[in-house]
């Protein structure tokens, strides 16, 4: 086994940047039965696609 020596921390934490996206903020904000129903429309479909 190898001993490797770990590089000493420059004692700051580095961000996570988390890129924003309107689709996201649009979906976080609609109600639960808009949600729910556009997975119900969509399984609706698939099942008639088979």
């Amino acid at each position: 086994m190898k001993n490797e020596k770990q590089q000493p921390s420059t004692g700051k934490k580095q961000e996570i940047k988390v890129k924003n996206s309107s689709a996201a903020d649009a979906l976080k904000r609609a109600p639960d039965e808009v949600i729910a129903r556009a997975i119900h429309d969509v399984l609706l479909k698939q099942k008639e696609g088979k």
